[in-house]
């Protein structure tokens, strides 16, 4: 009884050992499925359900987990833009998920016009470069003395929704810091001709003298 006592042990580790290699080798054999794209996307361009497909690549589920995004969890991607240039065929990193960092270029024709976010009433939470988005100009009350303060408030017609334009950058936020906080770093660069008739209005909406400003940023589309 002794001697079948002693066999027990190596036996059960060497059972334990079979299954834990035998597990490994069937988690590398086994084919997982993650996200490519079927179609060439250039940056700024958006993910949708119809410009990816899935490939099968086999090895460690963790490891490829987490460089690449599981077919399962392609939602994350959705209207999300692009960040890098990707031909058919490319794998979508998780890098390609969040894009915090994308910033394009202006063309030919066009200036880059710069909004802070301090003291603005409305920014979207989830604003991208490459989505286009439209400024809400009117009054600052704030500066307004008086009856021309009480008129203003009485008759207010001078609200413009003025876009849309292209968003060619995003930053600013504090990442760590409070959504609050994080809003007032912030700021959006976009994409305006430069013979543009709203240009006038919009410079003037920044001008600290002027009773203009932006009140806010919405998406479009």
């Amino acid at each position: 009884m002794n001697h079948l006592t002693k066999l027990a042990l190596p036996i059960g580790l060497g059972l334990v050992a079979a299954f834990l290699n035998y597990k490994t080798v069937s988690a590398r054999i086994q084919p997982q499925y993650f996200v490519r794209v079927s179609e060439d996307l250039k940056a700024g361009e958006s993910f949708s359900g119809d410009n990816l497909t899935k490939v099968s690549l086999q090895g460690e589920r963790s490891d490829l987990s987490k460089t690449f995004v599981p077919w399962k969890e392609r939602a994350v991607l959705y209207q999300r833009p692009v960040p890098r240039n990707l031909q058919a065929g490319d794998i979508v990193f998780w890098r390609d998920a969040t894009a915090p960092t994308l910033k394009l270029s202006a063309e030919p024709g066009e200036l880059e016009f710069h909004v802070a976010f301090r003291d603005l009433q409305a920014v979207p939470k989830d604003i991208r470069a490459g989505q286009q988005v439209s400024f809400r100009v009117g009054t600052d009350t704030t500066k307004l003395r008086g009856d021309a303060r009480t008129n203003y408030v009485a008759n207010a017609t001078t609200d413009q929704k003025i876009g849309p334009f292209r968003v060619l950058e995003v930053g600013g936020f504090d990442v760590s810091g409070e959504e609050d906080a994080a809003r007032s770093n912030g700021y959006i660069k976009v994409a305006v001709k430069w013979d543009d008739e709203r240009m006038e209005r919009l410079s003037q909406a920044m001008e600290t003298h002027s009773v203009e400003r932006v009140l806010g940023v919405f998406l479009d589309g």
